[in-house]
């Protein structure tokens, strides 16, 4: 009974005459039905629609792109190796039009509140030009203040600085290597900042690699002359920071506090939108301490936790934080668990470079699950419809309102 009450709900979605009713009703369904129920549906339908030859909803290369994208995903409730295997098998367009309903049905969950029991019966999402996923690049800023587009930049040396040759490697990654006269003590500083919508790697001079996430800064010294490695962040970024015991790592993020470490791996959200600036701890060690603090006052991370400093530089740790939220940005996803509608949008606006506008106050819900970072802006939209809102976007902007 409820395997065909599936596969008529997931028909209903397909040709997007669903009702909202049926998309709670679908919602529910598919928390609650087992995987085999899930994918024999999916595969007897293919078989009835492959006899038929009626079905052509989706074009198949775009839906194709969508499920490839987000289909290792935990949060789908489908065995990976079972998908592809009837992939494998089946490559008819119902099967993956029915495969895409089911991740974007699946991975975007909404917890519904108590004020969020009203759902629109009709929603809809108008894109007249659609905007694509953030990309690899970033701006290098020289000594002299001349500026190189790191992402149409040729592979190979880029600049001298100081003692450092500044090479673009053949996978795209910034690196410095020290060379010319070691006995040089002056420090030249270089600063790589992520525009919106764009991310990249940096391999300092000393080894320790960088990712940054769109919209973010980070300044360095080209070589570390002296008896500590500092930085200076903006943004977001993760650190694998290469050990050297006589040589502490510091990074300043935005003149508020001071992380020092000696080899470790963590990631810091210092995004001036957000409610506090976050260092958390993969593993190793890390002493966060406030700028404004004269005192010796210093707080130690252990693996799992979390700083977060509010405005007033009053720091509280977090423990057993969710390390794959926090990393989700650097493997390629959106992780919006107990996430609510704002935050997830201070982050797709960084990622697709937009502005986010509300018409009235923004809806009091909170969503679960985790979606790809190389869908377009119109395929994550679509995988948040009947959420109770509705997307509208002109330009670069996106519209929301109940």
């Amino acid at each position: 009974m409820k395997q065909e009450q599936l596969i008529y709900l997931l028909k209903r979605y397909a040709d997007k005459s669903i009702t909202a009713e049926e998309m709670l009703s679908l919602r529910t369904l598919l928390n609650e039905v087992q995987e085999e129920t899930l994918i024999e549906a999916i595969s007897d339908q293919w078989e009835a629609e492959s006899q038929a030859q009626e079905y052509n909803h989706s074009k198949p290369a775009d839906v194709h792109q969508q499920v490839e994208a987000i289909l290792l995903t935990d949060k789908l409730s489908v065995d990976t190796g079972k998908v592809r295997e009837l992939r494998l098998q089946k490559k008819n367009q119902w099967y993956w039009a029915a495969a895409a309903i089911v991740v974007f049905a699946s991975v975007i969950l909404l917890k519904w509140g108590p004020a969020s029991h009203t759902v629109i019966t009709d929603p809809h999402l108008s894109v007249q030009h659609d905007i694509a996923p953030g990309k690899e690049g970033a701006i290098l800023v020289l000594a002299d203040g001349s500026e190189i587009v790191l992402d149409s930049a040729g592979k190979g040396n880029l600049a001298l600085q100081g003692n450092s040759q500044v090479i673009k490697l053949e996978n795209g990654d910034l690196t410095y290597v020290t060379s010319g006269n070691k006995n040089n003590t002056e420090e030249v500083f270089n600063t790589m900042r992520t525009p919106a919508g764009n991310q990249y790697k940096l391999v300092l001079e000393d080894g320790t690699k960088v990712w940054l996430n769109a919209a973010s800064s980070i300044t360095y010294p080209a070589v570390f002359t002296g008896k500590e490695r500092r930085v200076k962040i903006k943004g977001e970024a993760y650190f694998e920071v290469a050990k050297n015991i006589s040589k502490p790592f510091l990074i300043d993020v935005e003149g508020r506090f001071d992380i020092q470490v000696l080899g470790t791996a963590f990631n810091v959200n210092a995004y001036p939108d957000e409610k506090s600036l976050n260092t958390t701890l993969l593993h190793g060690s890390v002493k966060i301490k406030a700028t404004a603090d004269a005192g010796n006052n210093a707080i130690f991370l252990k693996p799992g936790e979390q700083a977060q400093v509010a405005a007033n530089g009053n720091i509280r740790i977090e423990k057993n934080i969710d390390r794959e939220k926090v990393m989700a940005w650097k493997n390629g996803f959106f992780n919006f668990n107990d996430a609510d509608l704002q935050e997830v949008m201070r982050e797709v606006a960084r990622w697709y470079d937009i502005e986010v506008v509300y018409e009235g106050t923004p809806p009091a819900i909170e969503f679960v699950g985790k979606i790809s970072r190389n869908l377009t802006l119109s395929q994550l939209l679509n995988g948040l419809k009947g959420t109770g809102f509705n997307f509208k976007v002109e330009g670069r902007k996106l519209i929301i309102s109940k």
